[in-house]
Order: structure tokens, then sequence, then C-alpha cells
């Protein structure tokens, strides 16, 4: 059955525009569309109108509660840019849940009218709101007015799949700046070299009539700091930043080195003995610590995903990376493993 049959050869090409636009937004196919207005159209003509709306409502509705779980903002830093000066606009998806929950593809510079983009930058990072997990995708984009008047950044589409493989799309509002007259520029002072002669005699015999004291204070203060001993803590951090290189392009490599990392600091911290090391049994070995539930939760996120990839051959994911770190990194500097009956941790050096 062809579209122009059913809306019949009286009905207007607005309508057959209206059924088009709204099969292509839904995501539904010419058969699904067809037998959805071929219900509408059994309906005696004076209720079809109503029908027809009542149908629009609830498939809007559905498309609305789709796109509950993720959020889409977009905000330039400021109303008005001189002509010789940059505006940004910021561009943040925020969803609940794992930084994997939800597939996102990477939307298109925006379109801009008045206005060349010379910078872009991305940056993910996660919240905590109690046992909750927040997301958050931040991507920037760097304008340079090109004359004086208004600016604007037409709407950005992002399209992303949720936790059923649906895709759906969200869309900005239109952003407008007005770009005003140049500020003038610093201007160097000249300054003679007589001047700055002058002031360099000065600085060098100020310093040189206290430079022995500070030499000694800090020979003193370095002799100190040397003394002192160093926490658990402070140890395995050290080791964190120096055994992990987010930057390598041997991902693997990264997570076997996190994963070894925390579970020797979990050892030490516990005094478990070094045959305990699989992630069970670290994890029953918290339990019996009483460590907080939100740790050992990250504890176990962390070591399920280097296990993931060591034993399952997936592909190991630079963002996933850089978060696990993160986690791992607050886990030991915070002292997180750390039980009700927990004794306070040695110090070594």
């Amino acid at each position: 059955m062809s579209r122009m049959t059913i809306f019949g050869a009286k009905e207007s090409r607005c309508g057959m525009r209206l059924f088009c636009e709204f099969r292509s937004h839904c995501g539904m196919t010419d058969e699904t569309a067809m037998s959805n207005w071929m219900k509408i159209r059994k309906v005696p003509g004076r209720w079809q109108i109503g029908g027809f709306f009542l149908w629009l409502g609830l498939i809007l509705s559905g498309i609305v509660s789709a796109s509950d779980e993720i959020t889409l903002s977009a905000r330039l830093d400021r109303t008005e840019v001189p002509l010789n000066r940059e505006v940004t606009m910021e561009v943040e998806i925020r969803w609940q849940g794992a930084a994997d929950a939800i597939q996102i593809l990477t939307p298109d510079p925006p379109r801009i009218t008045n206005l060349n983009l010379i910078a872009t930058a991305s940056e993910n990072r996660v919240e905590a709101r109690g046992e909750e997990m927040i997301t958050i995708r931040e991507y920037r984009f760097t304008f340079q007015p090109q004359a004086l008047g208004m600016a604007y950044v037409d709407e950005i589409r992002l399209r992303y799949k949720d936790r059923d493989n649906q895709e759906h799309v969200l869309e900005t509002p239109r952003l407008q700046v007005k770009v005003v007259d140049p500020v003038p520029e610093p201007r160097k002072s000249f300054v003679s070299p007589i001047a700055i002669l002058a002031t360099v005699l000065i600085v060098a015999g100020s310093l040189g009539a206290i430079s022995w004291r500070e030499y000694s204070e800090k020979k003193r203060a370095r002799e100190l700091a040397q003394k002192q001993e160093k926490s658990l803590e402070e140890i395995y951090h050290e080791r964190l930043k120096e055994s992990v290189d987010l930057a390598s392009d041997d991902l693997p490599q990264q997570y076997a080195a996190l994963s070894h990392l925390l579970r020797a600091y979990i050892r030490a911290r516990l005094k478990l003995e070094d045959q305990i090391g699989t992630t069970e049994e670290m994890l029953q070995a918290l339990e019996r610590a009483e460590t907080p539930l939100d740790t050992r939760s990250q504890v176990q996120e962390i070591f399920q995903a280097c296990d993931v990839v060591k034993f399952s051959g997936a592909s190991a994911d630079p963002n996933q990376l850089a978060r696990l770190y993160g986690m791992a990194e607050q886990i030991i500097v915070r002292g997180s493993i750390v039980g009700s009956h927990s004794e306070t941790p040695q110090r070594e050096t």
C-alpha cells in the first residue's frame, strides 16, 4: 500500500508531510506507520482528528520517557564577546550508571554563524551520589568571532543507544552571543636597560645577604623530610603513579599493573598472606574487615574490569582505564580500606 493510498487523493500535502516527518522522528518503518494510520482511519470521521492526536501524544510520551535516563545541556561562557577575544561552548551529557551503560555517538561540530571554530576538547568524569554513580561527558568548542553583530551556534543533535540497544536523539537549543567592539590589548611598557640593571643589582644584593641562611634552612628541611616516615598510603600512591601510565599504547599491560598494585595494597593494608590474591578472596577479606560497602563495590568493579581484559581478551578502553585509575587512587589516598576493627596503619620507610 502506498503512502498516497493511505491519505487518499483528496487529503492535503500537509498531512502527507506530517505523516512522513513523524514516521522519521519516531524511527518507524513504513509498514508500522501505515498500520497505525489505518487503525485511526477506521474510527468515524468526527473522531479521527482526536484519535490521531491521542495516538501522537502516546507515542511522544514514549519518546520522552526513553530519554529520561540521559540529559543533554549546552551553554556559552558569556553573552557578549569582544571581537578580539574567544567564546567557549560547553556541551554536557549526563546519565546514571557506568560509562559503558550507554553508547554515545560523538556529536559533530555545530554549524555556526559569524564564528570560527579554533579548538575542541572533551572530558569524562564520574560523580557519586550516595550509592548511585553519575557519569558525565563534556565537550568544549572554542570559537573566534568574525565580525561585529550577533553570532549563532546552531542546534547539536546527539544520538545514543540505551541499555536495550534502542537509538534515541537529544538536541540542544540554538545559542547566540553578541560580538562587540574589540578591547585594547595590554601594552608593553618600556623599561630602560639602566632600570633593569639597577633592579638586578638590588635583587642580587638582597639575595646575597640571606642566601647562606636560606641554604642552611633548606638543607635542614631536606634532611628532616628524608628522615620522616611515609605512610602505607603515600608509598602505594607513589607506586601507582610510577607503575600505571595512562598515556601508554599498551593498555592491557596498564590494566594488569593497576590490578596488581591494588591487590598488593589491600594485602599490606589488611596484613593478608601472599597467596590471597584472587578477586573473590580479596572481596571476602574486605568484607571480614568491615570495609565500607561503597569501597568494596569500587574494588570489585576495578578487579572485574581488569579480569575481563586479562582473561577474555576484550578490547581495552582508555576512558575506562582512566576512570578505574581515579577510583583506585581515591581508595589509596583516602585510606578507604579501613574496617571498624582495623588497626592503625603502620608507617614504612
